[in-house]
Parts: C-alpha cells; structure tokens; sequence
C-alpha cells in the first residue's frame, strides 16, 4: 500500500507539479467560473444537464491543459516558468468567465471589468469567425 501511495504521489508531482498557490488558485477559479455558470443557467431558465455535463467536461481539460504546461516545463528545464504561465492564463480565463457569468445575474459589474468582459467577448468572436469554429 505504500508502495502504490508513493507511486501516485510521484506521478501527481510529474503531470501537475505542486499543489501549491497556483494550483489552488486554479481550482478555485474553475470552481467559481463552473459554479456561477450554472446559477446563470438556472435564472436565464436554460439550464440543461446535459449543458452542464458538457461545461464540467470543458473545465476538467483545464488539467490536461496544466498537464502539458508541467510536462513541458519539466522536459526543457524551465524550473516552473512554463507551469506558472500556463496556470495563469487559465486563471485569468476563468475569472473573466466568473465576472461575465456574475454579469449575466444581474450582479452589477465595475466598468473596468465590463469593458475587459466586452473586449475579450469581442476578441473571441473575431477569433471564432476568422478561424471557422462553430463552438
């Protein structure tokens, strides 16, 4: 039993490193972003399980996402530089999609953060129409 602890540990220490304040914070922005995704879905009266599954599916590839970020980090050497980067991308991802969700509530939102809200909508719109995604 040990031995099995000690081998899921190594393997949890090679594909995400550590669970430091990154991690964490990552967590808790996916948390947050899933969480408010839903309440939004639920008073905009579109909440569908099925939706739901699929939003969970979407964040949980957050971690393959880290995965690659730490794998890479790890084979190049780069001491963290590459896992940080990728962690916080993500965070800042999720937390535009927690602040947008906060909107979609009826939470009255700071006009810097809205105008962050609209210009990142507006730039992934443009990214989804020049590069043909129907998502």
């Amino acid at each position: 039993m040990e031995t099995i602890l000690s081998m899921a540990s190594t393997a949890k220490a090679f594909l995400v490193g550590d669970t430091d304040v990154y991690f964490w914070a990552l967590c808790a922005a996916i948390a947050l972003s899933y969480i408010s995704s839903v309440v939004s879905a639920f008073i905009s009266n579109s909440f569908s399980a099925t939706k739901g599954l699929v939003v969970l599916g979407k964040k949980l590839l957050l971690f393959l996402v880290l995965i690659a970020g730490t794998v890479l980090d790890n084979l190049f050497g780069l001491n963290g530089v590459l896992r940080t980067a990728v962690i916080t991308i993500c965070v800042l991802n999720e937390f535009g999609g927690f602040i947008s969700n906060l909107s979609d509530c009826g939470v009255e939102i700071p006009a810097i953060l809205q105008n962050f809200i609209n210009t990142a909508k507006a730039s992934t719109e443009a990214t989804d129409v020049s590069s043909g995604s129907n998502t």
